[in-house]
């Protein structure tokens, strides 16, 4: 919401998560009740992937989840489709490189120059060789 006001934002925004690591949760949110709940509870099981996508929706923006854990149920299904809003996304991994340079001429059709690009491999292929 601070960012949005900040930037003078209107229109659609999306939030995309692109971490790559953290615990998976071992909770299946089946709906919107069971996943406040949570929230209120403050429950253990809540990842900061999921926290991030409740937040976005809550402020009516769609969520792209980027990473590999499994971030998107069906109580934040409920969620967006009771704010108009949209959750997607299982994993960049498969296709990173591709999305990277997608992400980077959209940029540059905004007209803005981006000034580095990096990433590493988490993986342990070469780690920070990358």
């Amino acid at each position: 919401k601070n960012f949005r006001q900040k930037e003078s934002l209107t229109g659609h925004i999306t939030v995309i998560w692109s971490a790559s690591v953290e615990k998976r949760c071992q909770s299946n949110f089946q709906n919107e009740n069971e996943l406040l709940e949570a929230v209120a509870n403050n429950d253990r099981e809540l990842s900061p992937s999921l926290l991030y996508a409740i937040a976005s929706v809550f402020e009516g923006c769609s969520f792209v989840n980027g990473g590999s854990q499994n971030t998107l149920c069906q109580g934040l299904h409920e969620l967006s489709l009771k704010k108009r809003c949209f959750v997607l996304g299982t994993d960049f991994k498969a296709g990173q490189t591709k999305f990277k340079t997608s992400a980077v001429e959209y940029i540059r059709m905004l007209g803005m120059v981006p000034k580095v690009i990096a990433s590493s491999n988490h993986l342990g292929n070469n780690d920070m060789k990358n």
